[in-house]
């Protein structure tokens, strides 16, 4: 079945369409094996549309990087913001593979590291 599924996929070259603002995100995936180790996953989402475009093995900037990379020159040129968390790897990404589009912290991790911050000073 899953063989079937990635056979769609590639077949359907038209899938993705024009990005403007191309997002990154590490996700949770999936606790496998009996002890439930957590293996991470990076979403990869049209984040002006809310769709979410793939998901990648990993949570460092290798895998994203690929993907990227993988579109033709015309549909990275396309992207004008890069959403992202705080991340590093993610940076790298998006300077590497989008050096025009403009990076932009995403709210909720914004969010989340100043009230980290806050609760640093109480």
């Amino acid at each position: 079945m899953a063989a079937w599924g990635e056979a769609q996929l590639e077949a359907d070259t038209e899938r993705i369409c024009s990005v403007e603002v191309l997002g990154l995100d590490e996700v949770a995936f999936a606790k496998l094996g009996e002890r439930r180790k957590l293996y991470l996953a990076t979403t990869i989402a049209d984040t002006r549309r809310g769709q979410l475009l793939d998901v990648v093995p990993g949570r460092g900037g290798a895998e994203p990087k690929e993907w990227i990379e993988a579109k033709s020159e015309d549909w990275r040129a396309g992207v004008k913001w890069a959403t992202l968390d705080l991340s590093a790897a993610f940076r790298s990404v998006f300077t590497v593979t989008l050096p025009d589009a403009t990076l932009v912290a995403d709210p909720f991790h914004v969010v989340k590291h100043a009230n980290s911050k806050l609760d640093e000073c109480r």
